[in-house]
């Protein structure tokens, strides 16, 4: 059985995942028009997606962190 991480955890962790799964399909938006060969709009649709994913991965690493992981 897994240990319950405090609640201030899981509402952090809640968030980046919020954050992770709102991003997703901006992401594929992006992917799409790389396929498509449209790359000035895969630049226009990548903005903001660079942040959004940065603070999922800072997130992680707090946590990898905290339980003693890195």
């Amino acid at each position: 059985m897994e240990k319950q991480e405090p609640p201030q955890i899981q509402a952090i962790m809640a968030d980046a995942q919020a954050e992770a799964e709102s991003a997703a399909p901006q992401l594929k938006e992006v992917s799409e028009l790389l396929h498509k060969q449209e790359y000035i709009r895969a630049l226009g649709a990548f903005a903001g997606l660079e942040d959004r994913v940065h603070y999922v991965g800072l997130v992680l690493k707090r946590f990898a962190r905290h339980v003693g992981l890195v």
